[in-house]
């Protein structure tokens, strides 16, 4: 597990990654001004991690992340699976 987490480190590390990840945390900022950008910035990476641990294609990772962190943020998550989200 140690090498799983140590590779998606290392595509978090990775400069397109890291700035498409950063323009993704800046697009929620400005959607949702009530959160801070701490608190997104670590919704998003941590969104971002989660998918990539179990994806073989992941050239739709940032897409996914976005849509993710969207319907978090939102709510719509936790109204859909009937619990509440903690971010």
């Amino acid at each position: 597990m140690g090498s799983d987490m140590d590779a998606v480190d290392d595509v978090l590390a990775q400069p397109l990654v890291r700035d498409e990840l950063g323009s993704v945390v800046a697009m929620l900022c400005a959607r949702f001004p009530e959160r801070t950008p701490r608190e997104i910035e670590r919704l998003v990476n941590d969104s971002y991690q989660r998918l990539s641990e179990n994806a073989r294609i992941h050239a739709h990772l940032i897409p996914l992340t976005v849509n993710r962190c969207r319907r978090l943020l939102s709510g719509q998550a936790s109204a859909c699976s009937g619990r509440h989200v903690q971010l």
